[in-house]
């Protein structure tokens, strides 16, 4: 081991033979000692004894650079991104550095561009616009992570979201905004398949500041889809293996053949073949209808262009059901209460105990109605209908005031007539008559009000049949009671009419005696004096005038 100041002095040739050789061996040892020559040199060489390194003079001769340990193991400088401890010749500011103690750090540029310590391995550790691409056999982005856009592409080379899978482009193209997270991308039908084994499930969680504030699992166990919100156990919706859905409840197991939506513990919407049904407490297994919980049972059903309205009353859960129909419409828009719809058209028909009562609208003008009752069916007695003007009763109908509290002689609490009107009374036969206002009429029941203003023309030849006034509006009633004589049975004695005449020489001097009548069956009034038998003809003289007001009983 030497060291050499390389100058071989003037001497002796001992000397000089001596000198020279510790120069050589200084030369052949690369200058090994334990401390620095004390003359140095740019470029010299030293195998530093002490630290075990072999150094070299750097070009200004004022600083020693370590190459390489004397054990054989090659060492660098520390560097830097910017001056790497491993340069190459032509880009020195491309190689390897040693950022910090335990890290390895290569450098493109001047920058990072990968740092690996005991904790990570950093790519594009400087955050510049760098992108990073793995390229596979047949695809040459099988990964792209793109440090402008900050964006992960699998098959993709320009992701368009935070993570874009590709298999094939779909043709679709867009400026994705912030909430496009995740992209799956393909030329056909594409899809996200989660696996998990056969007794666990699989998860799609939401979370805010709370993980797992919404889930969706697909359990393996039983093959069900379920909805969960506010919670990660909070069970919203459940659709089970059959395909039956639960809305906070898991659903009924139905017939194989029924697929149903069931809403809380006890309302179901399902199919049945043909028929569409909403039930509350009903389930449908091979047996038939089931009540869910012990309770009573309805159901609402669609099947074709008819709905039915049913009930059954309360018993055990999973008991058979046997339902009583309520409503039933048909598709020509007949309602019937509490059977099964005839194919009658518009009708509304109440059963009781299998006997019908219809309500049937039927057309007036082009735009009014008619609602008509009827009994039985539309062939049935018509009790009634409503017009645009009110309730129309058919003849002999009417409304039956049944109170407590009648007369003991009471035979009708029927109220089957109203009418008013004008009539023209005329004496056909007899002195003939002018209306002096119009006579009027109001019917009430089979009470008729009338109201006349009349006056005699002109004596008549005939004085038997003077004292007529004919052409009443009604006929009236067979009374069975003798209201005038007793040979006059069944006659309606009438008010003395208030009399005006056209002078005082026409006053009738027996008009005590006279009497005004309808008889039975007929529409005229009979004017009889009793003290003669007959009828006066004084008492009709031209220009008398009566005014009558009177009502009597007409069939």
């Amino acid at each position: 081991m030497a060291t050499h100041d390389y100058v071989i002095a003037n001497q002796s040739g001992a000397a000089f033979r001596t000198d020279l050789n510790n120069a050589l061996a200084a030369i052949v040892s690369n200058n090994s000692n334990s401390s620095s020559p004390a003359t140095t040199y740019a470029y010299q060489w030293w195998a530093d004894t002490n630290s075990g390194i072999l150094k070299i003079r750097n070009s200004a001769n004022n600083a020693w650079v370590e190459l390489l340990q004397l054990d054989g193991t090659l060492t660098l400088e520390d560097g830097s991104a910017s001056n790497p401890g491993l340069a190459f010749r032509n880009d020195l500011d491309c190689g390897i550095f040693r950022p910090e103690a335990n890290a390895l750090g290569i450098a493109t540029n001047g920058a990072a561009r990968m740092v690996m310590n005991t904790a990570e391995t950093n790519f594009n550790d400087g955050g510049s616009n760098l992108n990073f691409r793995v390229e596979g056999d047949n695809d040459p982005n099988l990964l792209k992570l793109d440090g402008g856009t900050d964006r992960v592409g699998i098959g993709q080379s320009t992701p368009e979201g935070k993570l874009h899978i590709e298999r094939a482009s779909s043709g679709a193209s867009y400026s994705a905004d912030g909430a496009d997270i995740l992209i799956v991308e393909n030329n056909d039908s594409v899809g996200i398949d989660l696996r998990s084994p056969a007794a666990n499930s699989g998860n799609i969680f939401f979370s805010d500041t709370t993980r797992g504030v919404g889930r969706i699992f697909y359990e393996h166990n039983n093959d069900a889809m379920v909805f969960c919100t506010n919670g990660v156990s909070q069970e919203r919706i459940r659709i089970s293996s059959s395909g039956n859905v639960g809305i906070g409840i898991t659903p009924e197991a139905h017939n194989s053949s029924v697929t149903s939506l069931q809403i809380g513990g006890s309302t179901n919407l399902y199919d049945d073949s043909n028929f569409v049904i909403l039930a509350n407490n009903v389930y449908l297994d091979s047996a038939g209808n089931k009540r869910i919980k012990a309770d009573e049972a309805s159901r609402f059903t669609q099947e074709a262009g008819n709905f039915f309205f049913e009930r059954a009353g309360a018993d055990s859960a999973d008991s058979a059901i046997t339902f009583q129909r309520i409503i039933a419409t048909n598709e020509n828009g007949t309602v019937l209460l509490k059977g099964q719809a005839t194919n009658d058209n518009n009708r509304l028909q109440v059963r009781v105990d299998d006997t019908l009562a219809t309500i049937m609208a039927s057309s007036n003008s082009g735009t009014e109605r008619n609602i008509a009752f009827h009994t039985r069916n539309t062939s049935g007695s018509l009790a009634g209908t409503f017009t645009a003007n009110g309730l129309a009763m058919p003849s002999g109908k009417g409304i039956d005031f049944a109170a407590d509290g009648s007369a003991s002689g009471m035979s009708s609490e029927l109220f089957n007539d109203y009418e008013e009107g004008t009539f023209s009374p005329n004496n056909t036969i007899g002195m003939p008559l002018t209306n002096e206002h119009p006579a009027q009429y109001v019917k009430i029941g089979n009470m008729c009000y009338i109201n006349m203003d009349l006056t005699f023309n002109s004596t008549p030849a005939d004085t038997s049949q003077c004292g007529l006034i004919q052409n009443l509006p009604f006929t009236s009633i067979n009374l069975t009671i003798s209201s005038i004589s007793s040979s006059a049975n069944g006659e309606q004695q009438l008010p003395i009419p208030f009399v005006s005449e056209a002078s005082s020489s026409n006053l009738d001097h027996d008009l005590a005696n006279t009497v005004f009548f309808i008889g039975k069956n007929e529409s005229r009034v009979d004017i009889f004096n009793f003290s003669l038998g007959a009828i006066a003809q004084r008492a009709f003289l031209a220009g008398r005038r009566m005014r009558f007001n009177f009502c009597y009983r007409t069939e």
